[in-house]
């Protein structure tokens, strides 16, 4: 039973936290880019790379940015210092906080910190060496902005599997498009090494490019279905391996060559 209640509130904190989002966020964008069109567009978002790599910094940073706040607000020492013992006993969320930098606390504190206001209260109540004087009230605020940053952390820490969700999904929607072909090759060779496939090789090859197409995106939609966490984790190497190139081009060229510069 707890552990139900514990997760209705987390889905309720995000879903909030999602409404929240959109007024504080996507009403000063509207006003500072009226102009409509030039928003960006799905082929415009950021490389896998970005995706798979930094995403409390793109996230949190990134929230702090369009915000406007100050880079370093003096809130940060006295959170690091409340969360440390209010964490005590959450080993996983010490160390996740821990290596934030003061930055991304800033920006993490600047949503609480509105969640708070919005909810009745501030957060600075908290931080506050002199305790409350109700002490009820303190552990239930307490508990309140415990549950917000634990949700903080759920969803950073899927943001990786839901943006390879996101790419399963649009290589399915469209399977044909040039950067999915390639894709799709790409996975459907990883799937032949793991035996994952149960199409003969040499009858791939020697089929019409349009039929060999229709075999890879047919053993890709199987392997969803049968393997889906084995299929995950290979496409997810397979991005990594697209993406290498373009972030280390020395290492990239190192291995096509075999050598490397003295």
């Amino acid at each position: 039973m707890h552990i139900l209640l514990w997760v209705i509130v987390i889905i309720l904190l995000i879903g909030l936290g999602r409404v929240l989002k959109r007024r504080w966020v996507i009403q000063p964008e509207q006003a500072d880019s009226p102009d409509e069109s030039t928003a960006a567009t799905p082929a415009e978002r950021p490389g896998v790379a970005a995706h798979l790599t930094g995403a409390v910094q793109d996230r949190l940073h990134g929230l702090r940015s369009r915000l406007g706040r100050p880079k370093e607000p003096p809130i940060v020492p006295q959170f690091r210092q409340w969360a440390d013992d209010a964490f005590a006993r959450d080993g996983e969320m010490q160390q996740w906080l821990a290596a934030l930098t003061d930055a991304q606390i800033g920006a993490l504190t600047d949503h609480l910190a509105a969640f708070c206001q919005d909810m009745g209260f501030e957060l600075s109540w908290l931080l506050e060496e002199q305790p409350m004087q109700n002490k009820e009230l303190q552990q239930g605020l307490t508990q309140i902005v415990l549950l917000y940053c634990r949700a903080s952390f759920e969803a950073v820490q899927m943001q990786e599997e839901v943006q390879i969700l996101h790419i399963y999904r649009e290589y399915m929607q469209n399977p044909q498009s040039r950067s999915h072909r390639e894709l799709g090759e790409h996975l459907f060779g990883k799937l032949v090494e793991q035996g994952m496939s149960t199409i003969s090789v040499s009858e791939h090859l020697a089929a019409p490019a349009r039929i060999r197409q229709q075999q890879i995106v047919d053993a890709i939609e199987r392997s969803a279905e049968r393997e889906p966490r084995k299929l995950r984790m290979l496409l997810k190497s397979v991005l990594i391996e697209r993406a290498l190139p373009n972030v280390y081009p020395e290492a990239a060229a190192v291995k096509a060559n075999g050598t490397a510069k003295a």
